[in-house]
Order: C-alpha cells, then structure tokens, then sequence
C-alpha cells in the first residue's frame, strides 16, 4: 500500500485524482487497479482548462471487491486533463485505494 493513494476523509462525497498532460491527448482506454470497502462509482472525466470536466465512462466496483481492468473510453477529442472521480453510493465511504492507472491512446 506504500505506492498507493488512498482516501480516508469520511466527509467527502466525491473523491478524486487528475492527471495534466503537458500536451492534450487523446485517451480511449484506461486500466485501473483499485478497492473499495464498500460499493464506489467510479467516472473518467476529461477538461482543457482543470475546471469544466466532461464524464467519459462510468463503473461500479462492488462492495470490498478489487478492480484490475481495462475500460475502453468513449472518447475521440485530446484533453490536457484527465480525473478519476469516485462517487459515495452508501453511508459509508471510507477505505479507497488506487494501485494502478495508466491511460492508453
């Protein structure tokens, strides 16, 4: 878990990580490897500018389950950000890990 981001703000509803690319780029896969103490939607979103953000995909990860898999985006235009955005879906949301995400063009 050294070499993971890991959540653990009880308050939050939404939590996140971004990336900024120097150049934009056009991403239309991503692997992801994570875990969820309990259920989590997850979505991919994209933006030029860091604030106005387009959702690209969306996947649910059930309760304590751990996610290692690819997702193909639907997604034909380069953004110079990208985040990864996991959404409560219960009163409890503590306890999410990200291992891994690589995005692919």
């Amino acid at each position: 878990d050294s070499t993971a981001w890991k959540s653990i703000s009880h308050s939050v509803t939404t939590k996140y990580i971004q990336y900024q690319f120097e150049e934009a780029q056009c991403v239309k896969k991503i692997h992801l490897i994570a875990k969820a103490e309990y259920e989590c939607t997850y979505t991919f979103s994209a933006s030029n500018d860091g604030v106005n953000f387009t959702d690209l995909s969306t996947f649910t990860v059930p309760t304590g389950n751990e996610l290692s898999d690819y997702f193909d985006i639907s997604n034909t235009e380069k953004y110079q950000y990208y985040r990864l955005s996991a959404i409560k879906n219960s009163s409890e949301f503590n306890g999410i890990t990200i291992y891994s995400l690589m995005m692919f063009d």
